[in-house]
Order: structure tokens, then sequence, then C-alpha cells
């Protein structure tokens, strides 16, 4: 089964979304990536507005920058294995469901360890309480 599934595809695309719209930067310090210019963790921020306070980051201005940015940070990311793309990670069409379930477990702990925790995440811990509850 590929990410063109339709729930994959939905629930890969709520997540960066989720990602995207409630986090101002991401550092990927834990990962020990580290900013050669800065010697500081590497981190991305969102937004043009936010250049000028991080003038050596990357910045991300949409969900799709965002991804590219997750998959390049994911050493575990299926990459091309010939071609003009060698080394590059490929289309997230390309994958199968397990590749990408994955790489949206890298995508929580990228959340995680920037103390962020995914509103899905959130949503299925308070049903499971509730049911517990009952």
């Amino acid at each position: 089964m590929k990410i063109n599934n339709n729930y994959n595809r939905f629930h890969h695309g709520a997540i960066l979304n989720d990602m995207f719209h409630n986090r101002s930067f991401l550092s990927f310090g834990f990962l020990n990536i580290i900013d050669t210019q800065t010697n500081q963790p590497f981190t991305i921020v969102k937004g043009e507005h936010y250049t000028e306070v991080a003038n050596n980051y990357d910045d991300i201005k949409s969900p799709y920058t965002l991804k590219n940015w997750l998959k390049l940070a994911d050493c575990n990311y299926p990459r091309n294995k010939d071609g003009e793309l060698k080394d590059y990670p490929k289309s997230t069409t390309e994958l199968t469901s397990k590749e990408v379930h994955e790489h949206q477990e890298f995508i929580r702990l990228v959340a995680v360890n920037n103390g962020y925790t995914l509103k899905i995440d959130d949503e299925e811990w308070n049903r499971m309480i509730q049911m517990y509850n009952r």
C-alpha cells in the first residue's frame, strides 16, 4: 500500500499542518544536527518575519517546505538509490504505509523534543482516558 491511499495522505497532511501552524520554530539539537555557521543546534523558523531574528536559520513558509526539511532530517527516511536524484529523499507518494508511519513517528519525536504534542495525539489520549474512566 502506498501513501496515495487516502487515509495515509490525510493523516500525513494533518500532522504536517499541525506542526506548521502551531510551532514558530523547530530545533534539531536532540539529533545532534549542528548549524556550522553558528555552532548551535540547527533550527528552522516559520515565516519571513522571523528571518531578521534568526538570520542564519532557514525559513519555512509552507507545510510543503516543512515536509522537505523533515525528510532531510530523518536519517531513516528512504532515499533514491540511483539516477539524477541519488541520495535525495524519495517522494512520499513512493513510500509504503510502513515507511510513512515510521516517518510520522519521527515527526512526533521532533514535536515532543520541541515541547509540543500533536493535536491528533492529544485527542487519542483523551479518548483513551474517557474509555478508561467509564
